[in-house]
């Protein structure tokens, strides 16, 4: 009897041992989880944060001056011609030329430019004009993404030109700047 008592207490022991082991495991994998989800989060939150930076950024650059002035000569259609002078990206090189149709007109304060390539409306730039130069900034796209940073600062070289450049900035880093003239 008391060898079939030992056995069921053994026996109850072990059962007792196997239960706090899957509790255990449960717990292990449930913690593994929640510091999984933790990572998540953060990763989330330093996204906001970029993102953030980024907004704060564009609305600081595309800020008007208190010296914003209306000029009607830069107002109608330009023929915009751009040059690659300097670039560490992969598929552009210097020496590449685009051209495209720039539509600038005012919106209130802000100059608001749209850029075709052929009769196809590639970007959306808006900006504003001051003492004889403009600076321009491209807008996300529909899908309020925007692949690169693109800015246009342009200098009034007589009525029908305006030279300056275009500097883009791509997520990744790397950076394009052409020499870009527009004429009328």
């Amino acid at each position: 009897m008391k060898l079939l008592s030992c056995i069921i207490f053994v026996f109850c022991l072990l059962a007792c041992s196997c239960k706090d082991q899957k509790r255990e495991q449960e717990l292990a994998k449930k913690e593994a989880e929640l510091k999984q989800k933790e990572q998540e989060l953060l990763l989330k939150e330093k996204k906001l944060q970029l993102k953030e930076e980024e907004l704060s950024k564009r609305d600081s650059s595309t800020i008007i001056a208190d010296t914003a002035a209306y000029n009607p000569a830069i107002i109608g259609s330009w023929a915009v011609t751009m040059r690659c002078i300097e670039t560490n990206c992969q598929g552009s090189a210097i020496g590449d030329i685009k051209n495209e149709r720039w539509e600038i007109n005012y919106q209130k304060e802000n100059i608001l430019a749209r850029a075709y390539a052929d009769k196809t409306l590639v970007r959306i730039y808006s900006g504003y004009y001051s003492s004889n130069t403009f600076s321009l900034v491209a807008q996300q796209n529909e899908a309020g993404e925007q692949p690169a940073t693109m800015n246009v600062t342009l200098t009034f070289s007589n009525k029908n030109k305006f030279e300056g450049r275009r500097e883009i900035v791509r997520t990744d880093g790397c950076k394009i700047i052409y020499a870009i003239e527009l004429t009328r």
